[in-house]
Order: structure tokens, then C-alpha cells, then sequence
């Protein structure tokens, strides 16, 4: 079984964050855990959906085209949620389901990622500009704006994200593919990881964790024990964390100039002080009073106080900026030679 040309463009677009694999068996799509399959048994063409030890259970079947359209709209769906585009939300109608198809009622009530029945009266084409396109396209009204306005990681973020990896020099960095899918929501909408390698430099290999409470990025040296370098409940300061901790690498490794962002505990921002239990680390406080957990070093909480103005996006952005951004609220300038604008 293969893919309807139709869906070509579509299918380049979920392979932005999904593993696809095309058999005589049929076409699965892998996300982290979760998994897809479409195929054909004597002339009836299913679409079926697992978790990674369970049984796949099937949600759709009928026609080709009617149940490409169901998958469709699920990989369409956890595509956008990975990418961080809007989602595209079910339309208010009451048409009933065209003739050559049935829903098992499996994959309809989701947090994410839901099937939209709807959508099999729509035409092809139609459903995969909009599933493609960052503002949904033929379907711009069915598309949620206003939670994407207020999603607190930023607009564009996993995509720009995917680009960091790609920088990384050859051999010392995860695959695009693997990096998306490591950031993707759950079925309780929150960001998970799982426990894989991250990064292999010569000397040493990082993990990134998450073990339902807390996200950790562990450090081993020549095969001893794994040692946290921080972790925190909140995947947005560990994020924020994971930016920091790489990103000087990586414009290292391109050449760039490094950015000058202050870390020496006395140059902590005004209102913020660190916290810690003895002698580990142990949070933050904001200038609002708000304890902020994560184990990390004095140098790396300087640092997150001066960038905490910045959303990830433009925290991720100046990194990827030869020269360090020129937003006029950021703290950080390139060394080199090369001036902001309002500079």
C-alpha cells in the first residue's frame, strides 16, 4: 500500500515530527509513543491507532479516500500540535457521515489530536492546504487563534527548535525527527520527553528524562553513572534551561561570535534571588515573589533571570541570530563586530 499522490505534500509536512513508514503492509506513522497505521484487506481500507505496548485498536474503515480523510485529520491534528501551529477545530454542522465509511467511536473524544467526522464531507484538497498551512488556510475560521495567542512556549517554537538540532556538528546531535517527536504533548497536554540521548560530544553523552513529575537533563563521562545537570517540574524552564546549556555550543560550532549574557550571582537581575537548600541548588524567586524549582547551577539561574524577559522563541531566535538579535528589551549582544541596527 502507498500513499494517494494527492497527499504527497501532506505527508512531507507529518514527516516534519513523525516517523512514516511505507510497506507492502501498509503506511504507519510513528509519533514518541503513539502510532497510526492505514491499510487495505480485501478491497476495505482501515485506519487503526496504538500505544507502544497495547493493541492497536481500529478507529475507522471504508473507502480509500474517506479514511485517508480520517487519518488526515488525526495526523494532521498531533502534526500541528508538535509544530506548535493553531489547531483547526471541528465545524458547527449536523451533516451526516457520506456513505462507504464507519467510525468505530475510537479517536473522537481527544484532548489532542481528535478525528474530526465532520471534515469527511470536505474535499481532499481543501483539508490538506489547510492541515499544512501555520494559519489553516481554506479553513482560517475553524482555526483556534486565541489559545495559540496565549500558549506560553511561544509561537513557532518547536519549529525553530528542529533548526538548533540541525545545527548541531555531524554525529553530536539527535535527528530532526527525533527532536520534534521528543517534545510532543501527551493525552493530558503536557510536553513529555522520553529517556534517550540527546547529544554525544567526544567526552561525554547527555539524556533528557521525564519521569512523570520532573524533567532531567542527565550527564554521563566514559560510561560512568548518569549525573542530573538540572531538572524541574515545569517543562517551560526546562526548555529555557536546554537553550542556555546548548545553544553557546552550537554558535560555537558555526563560527558565530558568543553572546555576553551576564552569570556571575552579582549580576543576578534586580528582584530575583537565588535559592538554595544548604548546599544544593535548589529555585529561584522572581521579583513577584514566585518560587520557580529547578536544580541548577548559580551561573545558569544568573543567566535565566537576565533572559527571562524573552519568550523561548525570541530566547531560541537570538541564539540562531549571527548576531545575537536586536530586539531593543534584550540583554545580549554578539562579540563580534558586526552592530545591532539600533546599536
Amino acid at each position: 500500500m502507498d500513499i494517494p499522490d494527492a497527499l504527497e505534500p501532506f505527508r512531507r509536512f507529518a514527516s516534519s515530527c513523525a516517523n512514516v513508514r511505507v510497506t507492502a503492509g501498509g503506511v504507519t506513522l510513528h509519533w514518541l509513543d503513539w502510532y497510526l497505521r492505514i491499510w487495505e484487506d480485501r478491497g476495505t481500507t482501515f485506519a487503526a491507532s496504538t500505544r507502544r505496548g497495547s493493541e492497536p485498536i481500529a478507529e475507522c474503515y471504508g473507502s480509500e479516500e474517506l479514511v485517508w480523510k480520517w487519518a488526515l485529520t488525526r495526523i494532521g491534528a498531533y502534526t500541528r500540535y508538535c509544530m506548535r501551529y493553531p489547531a483547526i477545530t471541528p465545524p458547527l454542522t449536523n451533516d451526516t457521515l457520506p456513505t462507504g465509511v464507519h467510525l468505530t467511536g475510537h479517536g473522537l473524544k481527544l484532548d489532542i489530536a481528535p478525528g474530526i467526522p465532520a471534515f469527511l464531507n470536505t474535499d481532499l484538497d481543501t483539508l490538506v492546504t489547510a492541515y499544512i498551512s501555520p494559519t489553516g488556510g481554506p479553513l482560517h475560521d475553524l482555526t483556534d487563534f486565541k489559545t495559540w495567542e496565549a500558549d506560553p512556549m511561544g509561537k513557532g517554537f518547536f519549529p525553530n527548535l528542529e533548526t538548533l538540532v540541525n545545527w548541531h556538528e555531524p554525529g553530536r546531535g539527535r535527528s530532526v525527527l527525533r527532536d520534534v517527536c521528543g517534545f510532543a504533548l501527551n493525552e493530558h497536554n503536557t510536553p513529555v520527553v522520553t529517556d534517550y540521548l540527546f547529544s554525544n560530544p567526544p567526552e561525554f553523552e547527555e539524556y533528557l528524562r521525564y519521569d512523570g513529575e520532573k524533567y532531567y537533563m542527565e550527564r554521563t563521562s566514559r560510561g560512568g553513572p548518569r549525573v542530573p545537570q538540572f531538572y524541574t517540574p515545569a517543562f517551560e524552564i526546562f526548555a529555557r534551561f536546554l537553550i542556555l546549556e546548548h545553544c553557546p555550543w552550537i554558535r560555537s560550532y558555526l563560527n558565530y561570535a558568543p553572546l555576553e549574557i551576564p552569570y556571575q550571582p552579582e549580576q543576578i537581575t534586580p528582584g530575583w534571588e537565588l535559592v538554595d537548600d544548604g548546599l544544593r541548588p535548589f529555585g529561584i524567586t522572581t521579583p513577584d515573589g514566585i518560587l520557580l524549582l529547578t536544580a541548577a547551577t548559580p551561573y545558569s539561574r544568573v543567566e535565566f533571570s537576565r533572559t527571562a524577559h524573552l519568550s523561548l522563541e525570541e530566547l531560541l531566535n537570538a541564539f540562531l541570530d549571527p548576531w545575537g538579535g536586536c530586539s531593543p528589551t534584550t540583554v545580549m549582544r554578539s562579540t563580534g563586530k558586526e552592530p545591532c541596527a539600533q546599536d
